[in-house]
């Protein structure tokens, strides 16, 4: 009986052991084997460990869309190099993961992919391009509710991406800045209609409506902030590209290595491309008509929420 379990161990014990100890020609006993199996279990467990870790380094994410639809080559280009730069200094300067999805990759699934940021814990979005608001027909309470919209990149018709379909995918809070530059992307904080669905750019991608109505005169100290245009938004080349050179400043500022807040790189902004003392007397922050009438254009840049967030 002993003999013939010695025997089963020891084939047991041969099919475990690694090839070179075989080619040795060695017999390792029971104690043995359990040892090279605990050993082998531990290195594995800690690969394991290693790669869970992986994603957890790059919990922050940099996200730029834009839709080139109805932008004139000019403003595309400017479009474009504003992307890059948003990206790539966020990675180089804060360690954010970039994403880079100005122009084709702007389209449904890629901005809804943006409202959880992309899986990461700590996302900054940046959106440029065509956006609006219109009443929708709501059978269930049988009246027209506003919502809210962006547009998809196409060359002929884009498809419309609405605040409630935004707000779906960004319940887990992960976007916590979003700059819309867009037309009316600022108008209202946002809130819940008496159908239930909810509106207002800023509530659909940071889901809540506790935003200061001016996070850069009362930031809310909430970690959450959006910044947009109330009525009309100006193209980045329009007044000799001052929006671009805005946009520049802010960004370079706003990344910068010593952690500056919003609100400074909205005042350093200012600065740079004005040569006031801050935004609050900044044109942006003041707005501006243009055209006559009912012809007229309202632009004004809105902060909502904590002007005194950090990247």
């Amino acid at each position: 009986m002993g003999s013939s379990q010695a025997r089963i161990d020891s084939v047991y014990a041969e099919r475990l052991i690694s090839p070179v100890y075989e080619a040795a020609g060695n017999r390792m006993g029971r104690g043995s084997v359990y040892a090279e199996i605990a050993i082998w279990t531990l290195v594995l467990s800690l690969v394991f460990i290693m790669t869970l870790a992986i994603p957890t380094a790059h919990a922050k994410s940099c996200i730029a869309l834009g839709s080139r639809w109805g932008v004139p080559p000019e403003e595309q280009r400017a479009d474009a190099f504003i992307a890059s730069y948003f990206t790539s200094r966020a990675r180089w300067y804060r360690g954010y993961t970039p994403y880079n999805w100005y122009g084709s990759s702007t389209d449904r699934y890629h901005i809804l992919r943006a409202a959880w940021g992309a899986g990461h814990r700590r996302s900054l979005v940046f959106y440029i391009g065509h956006g609006g608001c219109e009443a929708i027909w709501k059978w269930s309470t049988w009246r027209f509710e506003m919502h809210w919209f962006i547009t998809t990149d196409s060359e002929w018709w884009p498809d419309k991406v609405y605040d409630m379909d935004i707000y779906h995918e960004s319940a887990c809070r992960n976007v916590r800045f979003v700059i819309l530059w867009t037309c009316h992307g600022g108008d209202v904080i946002g809130g819940f209609h008496s159908s239930g669905d909810p509106y207002g750019m800023p509530h659909a991608w940071l889901h809540t409506t506790r935003l200061s109505s001016d996070g850069y005169k009362r930031p809310d100290g909430r970690g959450y902030v959006f910044i947009g245009w109330t009525k009309a938004a100006p193209l980045l080349t329009a007044n000799k590209g001052e929006g671009r050179r805005f946009m520049y400043y802010f960004i370079r500022y706003f990344f910068d290595r010593t952690r500056r807040s919003v609100n400074e790189a909205l005042d350093y902004a200012s600065r740079m491309v004005w040569r006031v003392k801050c935004f609050e007397d900044s044109k942006y922050y003041k707005g501006w008509t243009r055209g006559w009438w009912i012809f007229s254009t309202r632009f004004r840049m809105v902060v909502y929420g904590d002007g005194s967030f950090r990247a």
